[in-house]
């Protein structure tokens, strides 16, 4: 008899509280597991997540090998390497589980433990992009960003379309956007913006490389280009999901763009006129009052534009 082990996934490793436990049979049909083997079997797994989680990997490894060895079918399954994993995982040695179950990923791509593999690499991804640290060079710990990145990249790799794919792409979005590093989180949203460009993940995804792109315009000082990319990203924002962008008052953030970037040709057509390039200065002051009038920097332009031509 072969032990269904997708009940394994759905029941023990997700965490699913359900009053009554099914496994698909050989015949294809959901059945109760209510009793006999079966039941057995899923008292063990449920054992092993509970101290997997606990981080008691002694008992846990202890545990996992009385699973293979009252079922031994398992073990055309991958279980012995995953039990590996799961030891390291118990003993929140991340940095080598991740290797052990991406190693079980690559080997057992069949497995029925699979999706579990799955769910803990990206746990301990999770954990990396939040800030887990690494040990470097056996002595000292640094934080993992960049190891969750990978880890999360290779999930969405492997899974496609899968939701867990789209979890990992949107998780490495927002740790780069806790971090501040605004044009990361930008590109980071842009690759899931590529992946799904419609739906709810569509729209969160413009949402993300708007506000992110935005976020890294600099002031006045600097190039405009983060201001010009923002506006078109609102304003396809506006146009393709009207209800989201009124509920975050996307036409407030679209003119407080435009006194900016206003304000950027002003302070160009200040320096101008401050070394005595008039020319330059009368351009400058004309292109704000033109593309942009009703602008608070639209009034300093005609003042200072007054003042050059009565030089």
């Amino acid at each position: 008899m072969r032990i269904s082990v997708v009940a394994l996934t759905i029941a023990v490793f997700s965490g699913c509280a359900c009053a009554e436990t099914m496994y698909l049979d050989k015949d294809g049909t959901w059945k109760s597991a209510t009793s006999g083997r079966q039941s057995v079997y899923l008292e063990k797994t449920a054992r092993v997540k509970q101290l997997v989680n606990e981080g008691r990997p002694k008992e846990a490894s202890t545990a996992l090998r009385e699973l293979r060895d009252e079922f031994p079918e398992l073990k055309e399954q991958g279980i012995d390497l995953f039990i590996d994993a799961e030891v390291l995982y118990a003993k929140r040695d991340f940095v080598k589980a991740a290797k052990k179950y991406t190693t079980f990923l690559d080997e057992h791509p069949g497995s029925d433990l699979y999706d579990a593999a799955m769910d803990r690499l990206f746990q301990i991804g999770t954990a990396f992009l939040n800030g887990q640290k690494k040990p470097l060079l056996g002595i000292f710990r640094v934080r993992a960003y960049e190891d969750g990145e990978k880890i999360m990249n290779a999930i969405a790799d492997r899974a496609g379309d899968a939701p867990i794919a789209k979890r990992g792409l949107i998780s490495i979005a927002r740790s780069y956007e806790k971090r501040h590093l605004y044009r990361d989180a930008y590109h980071a949203w842009s690759d899931v913006s590529s992946r799904w460009p419609s739906g709810d993940i569509g729209r969160e995804a413009l949402y993300g490389m708007a506000s992110n792109i935005y976020a890294a315009y600099n002031g006045p000082k600097y190039e405009a280009g983060s201001l010009i990319s923002a506006r078109g990203y609102y304003t396809e924002l506006k146009n393709r999901y009207p209800e989201f962008a009124a509920s975050i008052n996307v036409d407030q953030t679209l003119g407080r763009i435009d006194e900016q970037m206003a304000e950027k040709d002003l302070t160009v057509g200040l320096y101008y006129d401050r070394t005595g390039c008039d020319e330059g200065a009368r351009l400058y002051f004309g292109e704000v009052v033109r593309l942009w009038p009703d602008t608070l920097a639209a009034e300093k332009a005609r003042e200072a534009l007054a003042a050059n031509v009565q030089k």
